[in-house]
């Protein structure tokens, strides 16, 4: 009888129910061990908030702009020939008819019989096997910048070292060099570019020239002392003018 009553008080001391009480009556006081006190403040660590700076506080500042009612505000309708101009043009190419550009969003199509400074730098680049930027990456600004206007000297941008690049950028419309059994395809650089540049620009005395270079990752130095020199030949012979150099990173 008292063994069965032992076996019976063990039974329900053992229960899952007063298991997991037990069990949550030790987690619980083990918690509020590392809680904090009422009444104190945890400790902060000064010497790295200090250490740290301050932000910049941000100011947000109104910038009066004209309202909507503003804009609408019209002294007088617009005509009939004003209200044609703003409708869109469209034009048919083939089966599908396109909205045309804007005008202001077009350039003219650069012609040797326009612009004499535009004639003359064409002539002198195929004349000392000269290359440009402008033509071999197909730059839609090359009227404007050759043929300068009333406001601007004229400009241009000369590349060095050929015209064929050891670089496969797709964004960009210069010609690629092919590698072919661990050698480049390409042909040695030109000894007299350095002189040629320097008398094109002597020639042309552009307001500002801006010099760049294809990639050579065949040339041990890339090609660095080849634009060393042409800088010192234009150095030589063109005093006046500005310019910068804008050369490939290896």
């Amino acid at each position: 009888m008292y063994a069965t009553a032992s076996c019976s008080r063990f039974r329900c001391l053992n229960a899952p129910p007063l298991r997991n009480a037990a069990k949550a009556v030790y987690i619980n006081s083990s918690v509020r061990g590392l809680a904090t006190p009422a009444g104190e403040t945890p400790a902060t660590d000064t010497t790295t908030s200090a250490a740290k700076p301050k932000g910049r506080p941000t100011y947000f500042k109104d910038t009066p702009v004209p309202t909507l009612d503003e804009y609408l505000d019209i002294d007088q309708p617009l005509t009939p020939a004003e209200m044609l101009a703003l409708r869109p043009r469209t034009a048919k190419v083939g089966k599908k008819e396109i909205t045309r550009l804007p005008s202001w969003l077009k350039t003219s199509i650069p012609s040797p019989n326009t612009s004499a400074g535009f004639k003359a730098i064409k002539a002198d680049l195929r004349g000392l096997g000269l290359h440009t930027v402008c033509e071999e990456a197909r730059c839609p600004n090359i009227g404007e910048c050759w043929g300068g206007s009333d406001k601007a000297s004229a400009t241009a941008t000369i590349m060095l070292m050929g015209d064929t690049c050891t670089r496969g950028c797709r964004f960009c419309s210069v010609k690629t060099a092919r590698k072919a059994k661990g050698a480049w395809d390409l042909a040695p650089l030109d000894p007299h570019e350095p002189e040629n540049t320097a008398e094109a620009l002597r020639r042309w005395g552009l307001g500002y020239v801006v010099l760049t270079s294809v990639d050579r990752d065949d040339l041990l130095d890339g090609g660095a002392a080849h634009f060393a020199e042409t800088i010192a030949k234009i150095k030589s012979k063109s005093r006046e003018g500005a310019g910068e150099k804008s050369s490939s990173k290896r």
